[in-house]
């Protein structure tokens, strides 16, 4: 079975997909899957074997500064 990829999260928002994310840092999936193992992005939400975002903590890490250590993976 296959879920839409733009599942709202409970504030409305749609949940960013990994080539959302990628999108919008300007890098690749492949980038962006070395950052979830160091630990270096907001951790995802896990739906299955998807991964997904909650747009505001990904505003909320780039207006940080994008740091490193930035949660425990869920």
């Amino acid at each position: 079975m296959r879920f839409p990829s733009n599942i709202n999260n409970k504030a409305g928002g749609s949940l960013l997909t990994i080539d959302d994310l990628a999108k919008r840092l300007s890098v690749s999936k492949g980038t962006i899957h070395n950052y979830i193992k160091s630990d270096r992005v907001p951790p995802p939400i896990r739906l299955g074997n998807n991964l997904r975002w909650r747009p505001q903590d990904i505003d909320t890490w780039i207006e940080a500064g994008m740091p490193e250590g930035s949660g425990d993976a869920e």
